[in-house]
C-alpha cells in the first residue's frame, strides 16, 4: 500500500466533532474511503454519505477484503463500496487524528 505524501501540508478550517454512539450507527456504507497508518495501527478515513463530512474511525480490529467490510475496535460496521480512493488531491484529508468511530 502506498503511503500519503506527507511533504505537502493544507489549512483547513474545520468543524471537529466526535462520532454519534456506534448503537446510534452500527453500520455505515461508505463510497470514499482510504486506508492509513496512524503509528502502528491503520485507521479508516472516510466520507460519510449525505454529509459529506470525514471521519477517521479507531483502529481497524477486523477488514474483510471478500465482502469489503471494515469493522472497528469501536465495533463499527463500515461496508466499502468501490475501490479505495487514490492517493491525490481528488481525496484530500488533512489528517487531524481526532479518534472518532
Amino acid at each position: 500500500m502506498q503511503h500519503m505524501n506527507t511533504s505537502k501540508v493544507i489549512a483547513v478550517d474545520c468543524d471537529i466533532t466526535l462520532s454519534p454512539d456506534v448503537s446510534v450507527h452500527p453500520r455505515l456504507r461508505v463510497y470514499r474511503w482510504r486506508i492509513y497508518p496512524n503509528g502502528d495501527e491503520l485507521v479508516l478515513v472516510c466520507e460519510l454519505p449525505d454529509t459529506g463530512r470525514i471521519r477517521v474511525t479507531t483502529e481497524i480490529a477486523h477488514w474483510d477484503t471478500t465482502t469489503g467490510e471494515i469493522v472497528t475496535q469501536s465495533g463499527r460496521v463500515y461496508e466499502l463500496i468501490g475501490p479505495m480512493a487514490e492517493d491525490s488531491f481528488d481525496f484530500v484529508l488533512t489528517l487531524l487524528m481526532v479518534k472518532g468511530s
